[in-house]
């Protein structure tokens, strides 16, 4: 779980920086077809960050 969690943390730095990135530019990331924008890839970097959080409250309860 620990590990998890830390690859969700950088996944979620990482999708964070590119939204950053993507807003100032005011250019959608070419990561799909038609592109994402900075919206989305904020969405998805909170969700990252949640699904970090459970895992290091999983990993703090099996203790």
């Amino acid at each position: 779980m620990k590990v998890i969690a830390h690859i969700t943390i950088a996944l979620g730095i990482l999708l964070l920086f590119i939204g950053v990135t993507s807003r100032v530019t005011f250019y959608p990331v070419p990561m799909i077809k038609g592109g994402l924008t900075g919206q989305a890839l904020f969405i998805t970097a909170n969700t990252c960050f949640l699904l970090s959080i459970i895992f290091i409250l999983l990993e703090m309860l099996k203790k």
